[in-house]
């Protein structure tokens, strides 16, 4: 599948984005959400991993359904948002970030965030990882230090109470959107091998992204740490 074809694909009507074109009141998408998610406190929902993956599956591509807000929510997986085009305004611990096309936001099992409702042209890629999924041998594979490698130890090894999130402004790396194309492309293929070659592209994809924030340097205080390419991450 290559590049026109994949975008043709991710652009096509969802059933639920079908039913929102149709005419589907707002109201009724609540109550279905409201219904579907668990409840994890102070308006909060819980998207578990379940409800997405199939019985043995560690990682899943899902295209955001467009048109509609999704709930403040945190996950049982780790899961990294892709904005294949358009721009995307989220809500993460309180606070309002607006991302551009080719930008990054990888999220641990804490991090609550909300999404406003995006337009045909905003197409929001999530790319929902297991904690199985980083195994010993996964993370002996990635650079033992960097950014990447320490959320990833932070948010699959610990007790999970701090929340974190990492946010890269990469819609000007051409080599992180040519890799985030070949995870896509991998998994909506089906190949034989599709995990095992998906584990392969993530781990090129997280070295790409440590590099990246290696080459432009960063500042770090108590709550937060950015660099110029726009990577936060966020403990509490």
């Amino acid at each position: 599948m290559d590049r026109e074809e994949l975008d043709r694909y991710l652009r096509k009507v969802t059933p639920r984005e079908k039913e929102i074109l149709e005419g589907i009141s707002l109201e009724e998408l609540q109550r279905q959400d409201t219904c579907r998610f668990a409840k994890a406190g102070q308006g909060t929902y819980l998207f578990e991993g379940s409800l997405f993956m199939a019985p043995g599956e560690k990682i899943v591509v899902s295209r955001q359904d467009r048109y509609v807000k999704v709930l403040p929510h945190q996950h049982d997986y780790i899961e990294l948002c892709y904005l294949w085009s358009g721009s995307c305004s989220q809500t993460i611990e309180g606070k309002k970030i607006v991302t551009s096309e080719g930008d990054i936001c990888i999220f641990d099992t804490q991090a609550v965030h909300a999404i406003e409702a995006g337009g045909e042209n905003d197409i929001l890629v999530n790319i929902l990882m297991s904690r199985e999924f980083f195994d010993t041998a996964f993370l002996s594979r990635m650079p033992r230090q960097g950014i990447v490698s320490e959320f990833l130890v932070e948010s699959v090894t610990r007790s999970r109470k701090k929340k974190q999130y990492l946010y890269f402004k990469t819609h000007g790396n051409n080599r992180v959107g040519e890799i985030m194309e070949q995870i896509i492309s991998e998994y909506y293929a089906r190949d034989i091998g599709m995990e095992e070659v998906m584990e392969s592209y993530v781990i090129i994809l997280f070295t790409e992204l440590q590099n990246e924030q290696k080459k432009k340097g960063v500042w770090q205080n108590d709550r937060h740490c950015t660099c110029k390419t726009g990577i936060r991450k966020i403990s509490g």
